[in-house]
């Protein structure tokens, strides 16, 4: 039996300030500073039972204890305290020095089988469970939004192989998941709102506040492949897919924000993803070692917001395609590189920012990837 034993612990000190002009709101404060302290504490243990040469089973264990704190600073940009009406910030004086805290323990565990039923294959079993601690509103525009958020926690299921093939010219590993995602947190952008005018307490935006929102089941399968025909070539190949379910929505949490139908699937969720790649090692000569590579990578689309939208928050499908041509030194202290990135120039994009800002601002901000590139890089190894 193989077995470790350990302890985590954690504690830190934070601020954190910005400048906050939100025109269509009518807000424009300072936000800070804001003193963050966190703390956390675990301790764990896991244990390998080598049954036989061939049969092992693994446990572990975890306990975690969790705080965090939070104090709220809210000025007028003339570093003025936050006035009354009909001061523009006035919504936003309550939230100055307002405190909050959350704190949470729990217990995670991990459980599993291997057998190998050769010296080339193996398969695996294992279920085990992990969570997103929880905390508090960072960035409430109202008191009404400060509130506390619990832990997202996950139970999975995992069946899976691992083999070597072909007279070790192969290693080809496949698995297949099931993820019970209970409490999934996701940012809203719109929650509750003042009583008094001008929002008189009906739900929207400005929001940013992370809530519980809901349940969800995932089902996955991932398979990866490296394959040596000759020694000179390479190939490599991987293929993920998801299915992403939501099995039950917070309309509570989801004040003014619902993801509702059920049919929405959660930000920067694709369904397929694969990459295949190849490289040539050319035979060495006195002034070294030449190698060309090339590779391909796609991503199926995926959404930037809970609230799925088609035409503002909608990451089209892509595929990437770059290129490489090294050089090592004969006595490999020298490495040198041409590099050719999105060769084919595909336009596509690493987020949308929508928030319902297309309903108060009227826009989207968008981060598009890198175009056609190319670098050279020079290495040096002592």
């Amino acid at each position: 039996m193989d077995w470790t034993l350990g302890g985590y612990y954690l504690d830190q000190e934070g601020l954190y300030e910005a400048r906050v002009d939100l025109n269509y709101a009518n807000l424009d404060f300072v936000h800070g500073p804001d003193e963050t302290p966190s703390s956390s504490t675990a301790v764990f243990g896991h244990a390998t039972w080598h049954v036989n040469d061939r049969l092992n089973l693994f446990a572990g264990l975890r306990y975690s204890d969790e705080e965090k704190d939070y104090t709220h600073h809210r000025r007028n940009p003339n570093l003025s305290t936050i006035g009354t009406p009909p001061s523009p910030n006035f919504q936003v004086g309550p939230l100055n020095l307002a405190q909050d805290h959350f704190a949470d323990d729990r217990i995670d565990y991990r459980a599993g089988v291997d057998y190998a039923w050769t010296d080339d294959f193996m398969t695996y079993f294992q279920v085990s469970t992990g969570y997103k601690g929880g905390g508090v509103n960072p960035r409430p525009f109202f008191l009404e939004q400060m509130k506390p958020f619990g832990p997202e926690e996950l139970t999975t299921f995992e069946i899976g192989f691992k083999s070597t093939l072909l007279d070790n010219r192969m290693r080809l590993n496949g698995a297949g998941f099931f993820n019970d995602y209970t409490d999934i947190q996701l940012n809203l952008s719109a929650c509750e709102r003042p009583a008094g005018p001008p929002f008189n307490g009906v739900p929207g935006a400005p929001c940013a506040a992370p809530r519980n929102v809901g349940d969800a089941d995932v089902w996955g399968a991932e398979l990866e492949m490296e394959y040596y025909p000759i020694e000179a070539i390479a190939l490599d190949a991987s293929i993920s897919w998801l299915d992403f379910e939501y099995t039950r929505v917070d309309t509570g949490a989801l004040t003014g924000s619902p993801i509702a139908p059920l049919d929405m699937v959660a930000p920067f969720t694709p369904e397929i993803k694969w990459s295949i790649g190849a490289q040539y090692t050319f035979a060495p000569t006195a002034y070294g070692t030449f190698s060309a590579r090339i590779n391909a990578n796609y991503q199926d689309k995926i959404y930037s917001s809970p609230t799925n939208d088609d035409t503002y928050n909608l990451i089209e499908d892509y595929t990437l395609v770059n290129a490489r041509l090294t050089w090592n030194s004969p006595d490999e202290d020298w490495q040198a590189a041409l590099e050719f990135n999105n060769i084919t120039d595909e336009l596509y994009y690493l987020n949308l920012f929508d928030q319902h800002q297309t309903t108060s601002v009227g826009q989207v901000i968008a981060n598009p990837g890198l175009p056609f590139t190319w670098g050279i890089s020079i290495k040096r190894y002592f």
